[in-house]
């Protein structure tokens, strides 16, 4: 039985893998997630590799700036800045060449697109408004008394019986995924979020919180 285990543990570490030559103290970039939300196109001097997040862990973020902080060849030790803590990340691939995404082909873009969600430029003037939103981004029915209409893509996207659309912060993703429709919730501003995430949504039937961009209304 230990031969037999000693012998699958070194079958799978050899024949997935392939070896990066990254080295303690490199700045690599974590490009994008690949569908299935734990694997990554990554950007190092080298080139362009394929990562996998060995904790399975859904980052989401896009062009993250990351440091070696050790190297196995095949096994690679990041410090990841957005979550702030270290993640191991196994080397599945290195000189590839990035397939392009094309804009709108995640699941929640692509729903607010066949359902006609306008969404909220940065750009636009205080002239734009739609339902709740009097500026770019702002929101005027801060307060209680709100309500989960749907929850798109496992927590990426909120929208509230009021139409207003509420994009995750991808942090908090994980508090949001099981939030169920006709939840209560309750929006107030906050300023501890990521940059561009000023508002807290608060489920208040489980107490649990997330913090969100106003994007647009349905």
């Amino acid at each position: 039985m230990i031969v037999l285990s000693l012998f699958l543990f070194s079958s799978s570490s050899v024949f997935a893998f392939d070896i990066s030559e990254v080295k303690i103290g490199d700045k690599v970039t974590l490009i994008r997630a690949m569908d299935d939300g734990v694997t990554y196109y990554v950007r190092t001097s080298a080139g362009i590799e394929i990562w996998k997040d060995r904790g399975l862990y859904h980052f989401v973020g896009i062009e993250e700036r990351c440091t070696v902080i050790k190297s196995l060849g095949s096994e690679v030790l990041l410090y990841v800045p957005i979550m702030n803590t270290k993640y191991w990340f196994t080397v599945m691939k290195v000189g590839v060449k990035m397939r392009n995404k094309k804009r709108g082909e995640s699941v929640h873009e692509k729903y607010m697109k066949e359902s006609g969600i306008e969404t909220i430029k940065e750009t636009d003037s205080d002239t734009r408004k739609r339902g709740k939103c009097s500026a770019a981004g702002s929101y005027s029915g801060v307060g209680s008394g709100h309500w989960i209409r749907e929850n798109i893509d496992s927590g990426s996207v909120i929208i509230l019986e009021d139409g207003s659309v509420w994009k995750i912060d991808p942090i908090d993703k994980i508090a949001a995924m099981l939030w169920l429709p006709v939840s209560n919730i309750t929006v107030v501003e906050s300023s501890s979020g990521f940059p561009g995430f000023n508002y807290l949504l608060i489920n208040t039937n489980n107490n649990q919180k997330a913090h969100a961009k106003h994007i647009g209304s349905k």
